[in-house]
């Protein structure tokens, strides 16, 4: 079974990504950096969630990655 640390870390290597390509493709576009705008928050909510599942983090640095991923 894979622990959630390693999928939320995925799923920030995967939207990091997204936010990229869209960018990209056509930068002028205001739907496309709203859209890429929002994978960036998808991307850093998942990435501080990354260590909020983590079950070798301690409480208080967990606490603080769920505070940082609430920007997300």
């Amino acid at each position: 079974m894979i622990p959630y640390s390693y999928l939320h870390f995925f799923a920030a290597i995967v939207n990091c990504y997204l936010a990229v390509h869209v960018l990209v493709r056509n930068p002028r576009a205001a739907l496309n950096r709203v859209c890429s705008m929002n994978f960036v928050c998808f991307a850093l909510w998942s990435f501080a969630f990354t260590f909020v599942h983590n079950p070798y983090v301690s409480g208080n640095t967990a606490m603080l990655f769920e505070n940082i991923g609430s920007f997300g």
